[in-house]
């Protein structure tokens, strides 16, 4: 038995069930009449209900207006608790037992028992009338009066004719259905739900009822199915081919053919596949008070913090020395000068963006992730990569600048700088990962003193006997360092644009 929607009509009705036998009647037809006058779509307070049910003015302390959907439902309900507790012979109303109406209307008792729920009212009667013997209990079944059967009936008028001229599919036409489903899945592409539609459409059948017919001859069949290769759930390896397919341009439609799944079962894996990268993806933020403020997002996304490509182009530029380092390697170090409040601004910016994508992303865990929070986590991630990206490649001349005073004084400083500058990128990223803008110390004694001490701990290193090292070209040096950056999600292809390697979009 369903529970009521509306809590003052289950009190109401409790109220009504302590009544004496000639009172409960009362409301019983009252409940009745209401029950066919209330519209569906309107709203009702609940004193005008309880005034219609009852005849009785009273303050019951609730204000709430409820809709008549919910209100007909917890009517039925009522007037099936209070009829369980009269004796109403069949001759009241004219009501009729549920194998009768079936009967009578052509359909099934479980089409009966949707059409209860799809808002059929019924009663519980008793068709032997009133026990022989004093005291004996009586035997009620389910009944539905003439006037409740009329007013369904003239309200669903389709959906009742469309009962009535349902027939049960024959053998005879089972067979047939799934000769012309095999003609069709072993000379076409069509997937089981398509080739349902089309033979719905030509028997004139509802298509929930041959996709059910023709799953259930697979089912019972395993060593001769009708579509061996479009049932059952995708492999692992089909779903990896999909996602990768997809990736390089090729479109749902095309996919859905070549694997002979419908759309659906193909935005679906890629879904799947989106949100399985990022779960994997690792978010640490610095944390910071201010990141779950509600203007949060207008303070730490506003325009303007990053400067534009003409203001860095036209800005101050590095004055670091490049001599003694290749011509290869001399370009990565030649970026725009930027202010320190403007880095200290995008270093919140870069912690507040995962902040935000992390929250995203914790919402999975309570219920499945949509494709909207899947876009907004990858948006947050992808801004917060081009920044980290600008942070890096804007504070290579510090690193260049630091590196080239650990080697002053060597006899072949050229070298030994090359392999500073490539030891010193994963130090710089690490730092960016890790800083803490609002805390006192710069980025730039910070990143300083990680760098003395990754030195030093090379210096120590290299402190033993002298081994021959194989000398490699400037290219092989730099492309070395571009592939390493790019392993830790910093892209630092080299352009002309000192910017334009800073900003490119990663996928």
């Amino acid at each position: 038995m369903p529970e009521f929607r509306c809590a003052p009509l289950a009190d109401l009705t409790s109220t009504l069930l302590g009544r004496e036998g000639a009172l409960r009647d009362a409301a019983l037809r009252r409940a009745e009449a209401l029950h066919d006058q209330i519209n569906a779509d309107a709203t009702y307070p609940f004193a005008f209900l309880a005034f219609r049910l009852t005849q009785l003015r009273r303050d019951y302390g609730v204000d709430a207006l409820y809709v008549g959907q919910a209100v007909q439902a917890d009517l039925r309900l009522l007037i099936d608790r209070l009829s369980r507790t009269l004796v109403l012979p069949p001759t009241d109303g004219d009501a009729r037992s549920t194998a009768q109406l079936a009967t009578d209307l052509k359909v099934s008792t479980k089409t009966l028992s949707r059409w209860r729920a799809d808002g059929l009212r019924w009663r519980w009667i008793a068709p032997d009338g009133p026990p022989a013997t004093p005291g004996a209990q009586v035997r009620r079944v389910i009944g539905f009066t003439a006037e409740a059967v009329g007013l369904y009936t003239a309200r669903r008028s389709d959906k009742v004719a469309r009962a009535a001229g349902f027939t049960q599919i024959s053998d005879a036409q089972r067979r047939r259905l799934i000769q012309r489903a095999r003609r069709l899945a072993h000379t076409t592409d069509a997937t089981l739900n398509q080739v349902a539609a089309h033979l719905a459409k030509r028997n004139g059948r509802a298509l929930e009822t041959l996709r059910l017919v023709l799953e259930k001859h697979d089912r019972d069949h395993p060593d001769d199915p009708l579509f061996a290769d479009r049932t059952g759930p995708l492999t692992a390896r089909q779903k990896r081919l999909i996602s990768r397919a997809h990736r390089v341009g090729i479109g749902v439609g095309k996919l859905a053919e070549r694997f002979r799944r419908s759309r659906g079962t193909i935005y679906r894996v890629l879904l799947e596949r989106r949100v399985a990268r990022c779960q994997r993806l690792p978010l640490a933020s610095v944390p910071h008070p201010h990141f779950d403020h509600d203007d949060a997002a207008a303070v730490y996304l506003r325009p303007g913090l990053i400067p534009t490509r003409e203001a860095l182009r036209t800005g101050p530029q590095s004055k670091v020395p490049l001599d003694g380092i290749p011509e290869e390697l001399a370009r990565l170090y030649v970026r725009p000068v930027v202010s320190a409040d403007k880095i200290r601004s995008l270093f919140l910016r870069y912690n507040y963006l995962k902040h935000t994508a992390a929250q995203v992303r914790a919402a999975w865990a309570r219920s499945a992730a949509p494709a909207s929070a899947v876009d907004r986590f990858e948006r947050s991630v992808t801004q917060a990569a081009q920044v980290r990206s600008l942070l890096v490649t804007w504070h290579l001349p510090a690193v260049l600048s630091i590196a080239r005073r650990h080697v002053t004084g060597l006899d072949t400083p050229g070298r030994r700088l090359v392999e500073l500058l490539e030891l010193a990128n994963p130090v710089l990223i690490d730092a960016v990962e890790t800083y803490d803008a609002a805390k006192r110390p710069t980025f730039d004694n910070v990143l300083t003193n990680r760098l003395l001490t990754a030195f030093a701990a090379r210096d120590a290193a290299a402190s033993g006997p002298a081994k021959a090292r194989k000398r490699e070209a400037a290219g092989q040096v730099v492309q070395r360092m571009i592939d390493l950056a790019n392993e830790s999600g910093v892209y630092l292809a080299l352009s002309e644009d000192p910017d334009d390697d800073a900003t490119a979009p990663r996928g």
